[in-house]
């Protein structure tokens, strides 16, 4: 029976695919999640659920500025299939 790992392990477009997620998620941990772990520590908290609220409205918060400062391309695919 053919498995996950079989398939990753013979298709090279998948392979890239998922290396490029393992390295926005360690992008995302050093810019978000890191800064906002060491302030809570330094404040004290101690509470899981404080952690994952809080780290999570400081991805939003990261996501808001980003596209706010850096808009879309209107030239992106999906922009053009939209025009089509």
């Amino acid at each position: 029976m053919v498995n996950g790992f079989d398939i990753i392990g013979q298709n090279r477009t998948l392979q890239v695919h998922w290396g490029k997620r393992i390295v926005a998620f360690a992008i995302d941990c050093v810019v978000v999640l890191s800064p906002v772990w060491m302030f809570l520590f330094l404040l004290g908290e101690r509470r899981v659920s404080a952690y994952g609220i809080t780290s999570g409205l400081a991805f939003f918060a990261a996501l808001f500025l980003f596209l706010t400062f850096h808009p879309p391309d209107k030239s992106a695919p999906a922009a053009q299939a939209k025009a089509a």
